[in-house]
């Protein structure tokens, strides 16, 4: 006797089948649901470091075998690609502990992701240095860099009157910080403090085809092919480069994301920087001697550039 089922195009499908067709998209639902959730609740239960990534990159697949194909699952997909994105280069480098074992220091790390202190400061700078009392008081603030020697002697001034009666001697690091009025100040990327691009006129938050002029007046970027311009960082996109006329020893480039960066210095290429993860300063070019040029990028998509400066 045939076992009782349905017979679709041709095929029989018993039920047998069907159940377990039916246990399949179950598990897949199951593994859609560990990759969301996974990411955020990695840290409140004790789920192995490597694992996170892993399932949130499945969850994607996982939906492609629960879900016939529509235009909504596609959506779906998509956004499941992303949330993979951010929980493998993003989300795992908020781990206090982590980032405290890599640099090697040992007193408290305030993490401000979301920009929190940043914005209750209404902070501009970076780096930005607060000087914060016991109580909780400013006593003092040092924008940029340079102002170490200051800044300390106020430490040591505020832990003398905190009742700290033996302090250790003094620091005797040398100030690097260039002096010369030729050397190009920091630029920044992102359209809030964007002063100096040319070319294309610069499209917020989208998106955009930019083109670059072909002459740079000094001390200024351009952007060309596809980026995405937000408040803090530009985003590369298909064919994505950045040139930059420039006066320095030394240029560098804080970058997130991932992909590759090559590095050309008034046409002739000088190396590929390979950027991954939380931004981080990468030297593009490093000298002995002061010297004026054009350098460009040819970027990869996904990697977002925030802030050039100059030594």
């Amino acid at each position: 006797m045939r076992p009782r089922g349905l017979r679709v195009q041709g095929r029989s499908y018993t039920q047998g089948a069907l159940r377990a067709s039916s246990a399949i998209r179950v598990a897949a639902w199951a593994v859609v649901g560990a990759g969301m959730a996974a990411p955020i609740l990695r840290r409140r239960v004790p789920i192995p470091r490597a694992a996170v990534p892993l399932v949130a990159a499945a969850a994607p697949v996982a939906l492609c075998v629960a879900v016939p194909r529509t235009r909504r699952r596609d959506i779906a997909v998509c956004v499941l690609q992303m949330w993979a994105y951010v929980s493998a280069y993003k989300i795992p480098h908020d781990d206090p502990e982590a980032l405290e074992r890599r640099v090697r220091i040992d007193y408290p790390i305030a993490v401000d992701n979301n920009y929190g202190t940043w914005d209750a400061y209404n902070n501009n700078y970076w780096p930005a240095e607060y000087l914060i009392d016991p109580r909780g008081q400013v006593r003092a603030y040092d924008f940029g860099e340079s102002g170490y020697a200051t800044m300390e002697s106020n430490i040591r001034s505020l832990l003398t009157a905190s009742g700290v009666a033996k302090l250790p001697a003094r620091t005797d690091v040398p100030d690097k910080t260039p002096t010369s009025m030729a050397i190009t100040p920091e630029s920044y990327v992102g359209y809030a403090q964007l002063n100096n691009e040319v070319g294309t006129a610069v499209v917020n938050d989208q998106a955009a085809n930019y083109r670059a002029p072909s002459t740079i007046p000094a001390n200024s970027l351009a952007f060309n092919g596809t980026w995405t311009v937000r408040k803090e960082e530009a985003t590369s996109g298909p064919g994505a480069s950045l040139d930059l006329q420039f006066t320095a020893d030394n240029v560098y480039l804080v970058m997130a994301g991932q992909g590759t960066v090559g590095v050309s210095y008034n046409g002739r290429h000088l190396t590929t920087v390979t950027v991954a993860g939380i931004p981080k300063l990468y030297t593009l070019l490093s000298g002995s001697h002061l010297q004026s040029g054009l350098l460009t990028l040819s970027v990869s998509p996904g990697v977002e550039a925030y802030d050039f400066t100059f030594g």
